[in-house]
């Protein structure tokens, strides 16, 4: 359930739109990788994560163009 919020916030922001962002859950711990537009959209991506209710950990693996 967290991977499925966490990718639709993603995408409302629209911070996934065109991009390939992996999105994975463990335990509670998010773990984002893949591909975004730019440093500041990866930055977004883990607050929005963070911010998910029941996400207790974000590993930030996305890079960007």
């Amino acid at each position: 359930m967290l991977i499925t919020e966490v990718k639709s916030a993603l995408l409302d922001k629209g911070i996934s739109n065109g991009y390939p962002v992996e999105v994975d859950c463990d335990h509670g711990t998010i773990d984002l990788s893949g591909v975004v537009a730019s440093a500041g959209d990866a930055r977004r991506a883990q607050m929005i994560a963070s911010n998910t209710r029941g996400v207790v950990g974000v590993k930030n693996r996305l890079t960007w163009r």
